[in-house]
């Protein structure tokens, strides 16, 4: 019995996102055109045509997608902290563990992010996923400092930019230059210096 659109949406969603993460990584965000993307998932452009409505769509379902994987993850090791909040440094470091799309990330947002910077309309939606993932990460950083019995000396949103740019800046200086050290070890040492460099025993 063949399967309905319903059923088959999710599959045809899930290969799409990924043939425009390859798409957006080897040919940049305006590069890959939607027939290539197409052709990457192993899809017709019907099919596109279908799910979203533009490229920039298909590029900020993407992001939501990478955002909800990872922020799943330090929702994980926040209640990991809050139940055992010792292995604070530990865990910190393992949130810094790169998946196996880190350097790939890296490289499309970066693209996507210099598009931004041409387009208006693309910068501040971006600019509204960003504000919506900083804050989740500010909430989950004033779990784990709670945790560990110590309070942000500095405004938990700061706190959450700080961090966010050091993985970031770390991750970009790695992928244009590999000698200069795996991003995750570097940032593994930096980050919880920084956390109890900017926090205060209760």
């Amino acid at each position: 019995m063949p399967k309905s659109p319903t059923r088959r949406r999710p599959r045809t969603v899930a290969a799409l996102l990924e043939g425009a993460l390859h798409a957006f990584a080897e040919r940049g965000f305006d590069g890959a055109s939607i027939g290539y993307i197409c052709e990457r998932a192993g899809l017709t452009t019907g099919a596109f045509y279908s799910n979203f409505a533009s490229k920039q769509e298909l590029f900020f379902a993407l992001l939501d997608a990478r955002a909800n994987r990872v922020l799943a993850h330090f929702d994980e090791l926040t209640g990991r902290v809050e139940s055992q909040p010792g292995l604070l440094d530990e865990l910190l470091r393992e949130a810094v563990e790169p998946d196996e799309d880190a350097e790939v990330w890296t490289l499309v947002s970066l693209e996507f992010r210099l598009f931004a910077m041409r387009h208006p309309d693309a910068a501040e939606e971006l600019l509204g996923h960003e504000q919506r993932l900083r804050a989740h990460i500010a909430e989950l950083l004033r779990r784990v400092l709670r945790a560990a019995g110590r309070t942000p000396s500095i405004d938990p949103d700061e706190l959450a930019r700080l961090v966010i740019a050091v993985y970031a800046g770390l991750s970009l200086r790695h992928g244009s230059r590999p000698d200069a050290g795996q991003p995750d070890r570097l940032a593994g040492r930096v980050l919880p210096t920084l956390l109890h460099a900017l926090s205060e025993a209760d």
